[in-house]
């Protein structure tokens, strides 16, 4: 081969490699963006679950606020009526106390009609 001569070989065996080079870079493009499909795919999809995510915990939220404000509402309830009953159980202590003194005095008019004292 002198210097001036074109190795047609040689360049088309270049030719052949440099095809199946761009034919791999070309495929690991395509390889490249559907990757990144799948990736902005899985970002939104994740993105619509975060979303639902958030509305379902101010939901469990509102629901827990709601439920602290009926507990109170319940607990105050129980107070007043825990405070009823006391004064119930006072009232029903004080008429005992005053049956009891009834009981005597009625028990003692008898006994001074019959003409008997204890």
């Amino acid at each position: 081969v002198n210097a001036g001569d074109i190795n047609t070989d040689m360049l088309a065996n270049e030719a052949v490699a440099m095809r199946k080079s761009r034919d791999k870079m070309t495929n690991c493009a395509f390889t490249a963006v559907n990757k990144l499909n799948e990736i902005k795919s899985t970002n939104k999809m994740l993105t619509k679950q975060a979303i639902l995510i958030t509305k379902h915990n101010k939901c469990i939220e509102d629901s827990m606020k709601e439920l602290e404000v009926k507990l109170k509402s319940a607990e105050d309830e129980v107070t007043k009526l825990e405070k009823a009953r006391l004064r119930q159980t006072n009232k029903l202590d004080a008429l005992k106390g005053s049956l009891f003194l009834h009981d005597a005095q009625t028990s003692l008019a008898k006994n001074t009609i019959r003409g008997t004292t204890p």
